[in-house]
């Protein structure tokens, strides 16, 4: 339950870098078919990922590059 809201920044992360990059919305189909597939290996990585861009603030490192 504390862990879904790091869901979710996650997703949005990925959202952002697949607008950022200018990259095809095939991008986020996969996200989503590994996501039902893979699952909670999946979830763990997201979460991984939000904690990570909490630190490092990724998208403006992106939007800088």
């Amino acid at each position: 339950v504390f862990g879904l809201p790091l869901v979710f920044a996650g997703l949005a992360l990925v959202h952002g870098l697949v607008a950022l990059r200018g990259m095809s919305k095939a991008w986020l189909v996969g996200l989503y078919v590994a996501l039902v597939l893979l699952g909670p290996t999946l979830l763990f990585l997201l979460v991984f990922m939000a904690i990570l861009d909490s630190w490092l603030d990724i998208r403006k490192r992106i939007t800088s590059a």
